[in-house]
């Protein structure tokens, strides 16, 4: 199992390597790109941050999955400290991170090939171990981050479900701000023909004609959650 788990973190690290070539590639010579309005502008293309979910977001910053001591893929917080305190649980050192991962790397092949590891490179995959901190180079510690930004400053915990709660909200303050207007203009113009009072068609679809009560009642179980 944990060969075939190996397999796979390969074949994903290849694939990112392709893509942050191209990224860089681009960083730095710049490509031209269109604006509206403005004409052809020149940017250069950088990774400001991933978004995925959990197992996804801490294997990208070469952080362990599944129940681990040190969790955050931002800092060392550690769920048998309880409370988080910044003195204690201070950033992750992206610098002294990566150039670990090097140095482990060379020690692993160095096992594969039956050779014997030196004290140093022991107490080194002890530490990222007890980090849990996978012990190989991930292409993404090249990959160009823009200013004063690295690999776990760009896969801050759990983005992909932060985002996607923050863009219902908006949505659903959206969706009531539209109803609302709609039903107070429907009272300013309520002798008019056609125009529904929006809070009776929500509360009571079955009194709406046939094509409305069918797009209403999708409106709801869509609202609602159901499928």
């Amino acid at each position: 199992m944990e060969q075939l788990q190996q397999f796979d973190r390969l074949v994903e690290r290849e694939c990112w390597k392709e893509i942050i070539k191209c990224v860089s590639k681009h960083w730095e010579n710049g490509v031209l790109m269109m604006v509206l309005g403005q004409g052809i502008k020149l940017f250069f293309p950088c990774f400001a941050f991933f978004v995925g979910d959990k197992p996804q977001q801490r294997r990208q910053a070469s952080l362990k999955e599944g129940n681990c001591l040190h969790s955050c893929s931002y800092c060392t917080y550690s769920y048998r400290d309880g409370v988080y305190n910044p003195r204690i649980h201070v950033r992750r050192n992206f610098e002294d991170v990566r150039i670990r991962c090097v140095q482990s790397e060379k020690a692993i092949t160095k096992l594969n090939n039956r050779e014997r590891l030196s004290s140093e490179e022991l107490s080194n995959l002890k530490y990222l171990r007890e980090q849990n901190i996978h012990p190989y180079t991930n292409p993404l510690f090249d990959a160009p981050m823009g200013y004063n930004n690295n690999l776990f400053v760009a896969t801050p915990p759990d983005t992909l479900h932060l985002f996607c709660a923050g863009l219902m909200k908006s949505l659903t303050k959206a969706i009531v701000s539209i109803v609302h207007n709609v039903t107070t203009k429907n009272k300013a113009f309520s002798h008019s023909k056609g125009l529904f009072d929006f809070r009776r068609v929500l509360s009571k679809p079955w009194a709406v004609p046939g094509p409305l009560w069918v797009e209403v009642m999708i409106f709801r179980r869509r609202g609602s959650g159901s499928p």
